[in-house]
């Protein structure tokens, strides 16, 4: 049988928690009981705010990832543009080449293009190492005047809304 008192004084008398089978809960015995609660909600409460600040770095990781491949995009087709560009005057000045010197010379800049952005490229691509992709992202976007869809243009603070 059980008996809480939490009247203040008490109601019961302490003596009878001494007889067999009879437990007597008072306000002191509850106070001890919310405490342990309390502190144990405290725990599980840190531990999901880790969890929380573990998920929200994971998840500006990925929003940084996103602006890395339209980047990457960009980068290889304004280059391309400028080496298809500079090729074509090339050409243009070399009216004898042969067409098997066209192709060589296509393979060459083509070769020095993908050789001068690899490690741009592999930059960008190590999201997953804590890099700070979006200063990259944008020191490129800048410096060489990169075209970006308007969704790529969105600030943090724009999602936040």
């Amino acid at each position: 049988m059980f008996f809480i008192d939490i009247a203040v004084p008490r109601d019961i008398d302490p003596k009878v928690n001494d007889i067999e089978n009879i437990y007597l809960y008072t306000v002191d015995d509850l106070n001890g009981v919310v405490a342990t609660n309390l502190e144990q909600r405290k725990k599980e409460s840190e531990k999901a705010e880790a969890i929380v600040e573990q998920e929200i770095g994971q998840f500006f990781k990925w929003l940084s990832s996103l602006e890395v491949t339209p980047t990457i995009v960009a980068l290889r087709s304004k280059f391309d543009e400028i080496r298809r560009a500079e090729l074509a005057k090339t050409m243009a000045n070399w009216k004898d080449l042969p067409p098997e010197g066209e192709k060589r010379l296509e393979a060459l800049t083509n070769a020095i293009m993908n050789k001068l952005l690899h490690q741009p490229t592999s930059v960008l691509k190590r999201s997953d190492q804590g890099n700070r992709n979006d200063l990259y992202v944008d020191a490129l976007r800048n410096l060489f005047d990169l075209e970006t869809a308007p969704h790529e243009e969105m600030e943090l603070g724009e999602l936040e809304e």
